[in-house]
């Protein structure tokens, strides 16, 4: 399956507009043993003003997805309170709301998020947007994602 790492805990996830599943990865496991050599055209093509979220690699400290969104697709609102985020746009223009404040990005940038950002966002382009998103642990056991904001 072109290298990818497919695991049945994750392999099912292919969102279409949010990331509201809550996701649980094990702690304890074993450091990768392999190099991967990824593409960001991993995963389904999105439909019109949607989105599709696929895994190409997980372990117990980092998973790594690839996020395609068509144009005016919306990230719902969600974050992730175990997990920091590394959002690097490979392309197309994306506009997001972290933590109230927004940020309008294209091809070549990328954002670092702290575990706990509450994150939404939108397709502000003409063609699709492709984006790498790189979770790292933080070391505490809990889930990948939950829908809207923190509550403290």
């Amino acid at each position: 399956m072109d290298g990818f790492v497919r695991t049945p805990m994750l392999a099912a996830l292919l969102f279409t507009a949010s990331c509201t599943t809550a996701i649980t990865v094990p702690v304890a496991t074993p450091a990768p043993s392999e190099i991967k050599v990824l593409n960001a055209s991993a995963g389904a093509t999105p439909a019109a003003s949607a989105v599709t979220r696929t895994t190409v690699y997980e372990s117990a400290r980092t998973v790594t997805q690839v996020l395609r969104l068509a144009p005016n697709a919306r990230i719902a609102e969600h974050h992730h309170p175990f997990y920091d985020e590394t959002f690097i746009v490979q392309q197309g223009r994306l506009s997001l709301l972290l933590n109230g404040k927004s940020f309008d990005i294209g091809a070549g940038d990328f954002i670092v998020m702290p575990a706990g950002t509450t994150i939404s966002g939108m397709n502000t382009g003409e063609q699709e947007a492709r984006v790498v998103v790189a979770f790292s642990s933080t070391g505490a056991a809990g889930p990948l994602s939950v829908s809207g904001p923190v509550h403290h």
